[in-house]
């Protein structure tokens, strides 16, 4: 079976490390298990100009063997336009520091050739598919953004796209902008002969729910997986390493881990820490957020720096590299995750794998990754909350309980059987 694979995201990945999201990480698993897999050859390639150079540097540095991107995009001419425009514009700022009086005249200059960039980069002139490259080719899969407008693909070829979530659907308050009608747009375009891949039942049934039009035949489910990097680390030393390079506190802390961003509702969990610490039942806790920061955080901080008596016991550390997860995850005392939405919930998985209790909230696609290996509760359920932190620090026992539980049930779920799952749709695709 030959797979055409988008590797796009993980050029995106490839240049920034800030930039490697949680659906980065499934586009990259998916990717090396179906390399590794038996009668699959992949053809990595990116439909997106934009990321040809870098997704070639991946492939450099991760699979040297594989040699070259597989070429579907016409795209030399279009590479030497945009490097003389950057040039242009570079000789035009050099030129705006040297004469002030010159100012109008040069951001005129600079809009035409941002322009003159803008058309490099999508005109057809200058990009160009060519779907004679697919000959051969059984399935397309686009493991995160649907086929480019302009891309006409082969009659016979298979293609197949993963869906992550609903959430500008189902919450489309956690969202700015024209998002929400750019994305029902895209929904309402399905005519129910695509063949779609989704993470979660929970996201495959709001997408049959969102488009009633859609053959649930051809609609998916593909369980993600925590990677191997997300383990029970016993290391001190590791731990003491991490603890100096985040500023983590010396004793129990429980731990969140997010983007700053108000689906994640990490305001319930700071005011239930709060709560507890005040009460003087857990003299001794901290609170651990790990994430950088995404839009409309003013809340947050806002929760953050109002509770200045407990102030110091709230520890950010901002965006933290994969390879010191395992330890972080590891020494928390609970990893609390109260999330309005999620299409599957990575995070709570990855703290189920490094073996510690998880408390979450009991909606979407959560129950169906925790199960009964954690703590389910409503979202906003403050009181709830709080009272199993307070147990879960108390009880020594409960919290073995919780974390053999969360052990048994991660190993439920592989990138293996996910590659595996991919690999049936495919079939059941081509025959």
């Amino acid at each position: 079976m030959n797979i055409a694979y988008d590797i796009s995201l993980l050029g995106v990945g490839h240049v920034s490390a800030k930039r490697r999201s949680g659906i980065h990480r499934v586009a990259e698993n998916i990717f090396q298990q179906l390399m590794e897999m038996e009668k699959i050859n992949v053809l990595p390639l990116s439909l997106r100009e934009d990321q040809i150079v870098n997704c070639q540097e991946y492939l450099d540095a991760h699979l040297p063997s594989l040699g070259q991107l597989h070429q579907v995009l016409e795209v030399s001419k279009s590479q030497i336009k945009k490097q003389r425009v950057k040039g242009e514009l570079k000789l035009l700022k050099k030129r705006a520091k040297d004469s002030a009086s010159n100012y109008c005249v040069l951001q005129s200059k600079r809009l035409f050739l941002k322009s003159l960039h803008w058309r490099a980069l999508h005109s057809q002139e200058f990009c160009q598919f060519n779907p004679r490259s697919l000959d051969g080719v059984d399935i397309l899969h686009l493991p995160y953004e649907p086929i480019p407008d302009g891309v006409e693909l082969p009659k016979n070829l298979i293609c197949i796209e993963t869906i992550y979530d609903l959430i500008l659907i189902k919450h489309p308050e956690f969202f700015r902008g024209n998002e929400q009608g750019a994305y029902r747009q895209r929904l309402s375009s399905y005519r129910g002969n695509e063949w779609l891949c989704c993470i979660s039942n929970s996201t495959r049934n709001d997408l049959l729910e969102a488009n009633p039009n859609l053959d649930p035949d051809r609609v998916f489910v593909t369980h993600l997986a925590a990677g191997s990097e997300f383990y029970m680390c016993d290391s001190d030393e590791a731990f003491k390493d991490a603890r100096v390079k985040y500023n983590l506190p010396d004793g129990p802390y429980y731990l969140c881990l997010s983007t700053f961003e108000p689906r994640k509702n990490l305001t319930t969990s700071i005011k239930a820490f709060a709560s507890l610490v005040r009460s003087g039942e857990c003299p001794d806790a901290s609170l651990v957020l790990v994430g950088s920061l995404g839009w409309d955080y003013d809340d947050i901080l806002k929760e953050i720096n109002g509770a200045k008596d407990i102030k110091k016991r709230i520890y950010l550390t901002g965006y933290v590299e994969d390879c010191d997860l395992a330890t972080i995850y590891s020494n928390a005392l609970a990893f609390i995750y109260m999330s309005y939405y999620e299409g599957f919930g990575l995070p709570p998985l990855e703290a189920m794998q490094c073996g510690i209790p998880v408390i979450a909230a009991d909606n979407s696609s959560l129950p169906e990754v925790v199960g009964d290996a954690g703590i389910l509760l409503d979202a906003d359920d403050l009181d709830g909350l709080q009272d199993a932190m307070l147990k879960l620090y108390n009880d020594v026992d409960l919290c073995a309980s919780y974390s053999a539980k969360a052990l048994s049930r991660a190993a439920l779920f592989s990138w293996e059987n996910c590659a595996q799952q991919t690999v049936e749709s495919y079939q059941y695709a081509i025959s």
